[in-house]
């Protein structure tokens, strides 16, 4: 879920032209897994009608996380 909320982010420093997508560069990765009941499934269907794909595979592809 951070990862979409991060999606939604944009640098709003005066005089940035390009202030979108924000820039990820971890020093530790963290994974959670939470059950299905922990959840809003209706609530994250409208999330993911608002993501910009394009921006989210990049800001994934820059975690350079490989667990396979």
């Amino acid at each position: 879920m951070r990862l979409i909320t991060h999606n939604m982010l944009k640098c709003n420093i005066r005089g940035v032209i390009e202030g979108y997508p924000l820039i990820i560069e971890p020093e530790t990765i963290q994974i959670d897994e939470t059950s299905e009941d922990s959840f809003d499934k209706d609530k994250l269907r409208i999330i993911l009608k608002k993501v910009n794909w394009s921006a989210f595979k990049a800001s994934v592809a820059s975690l350079r996380y490989y667990p396979y």
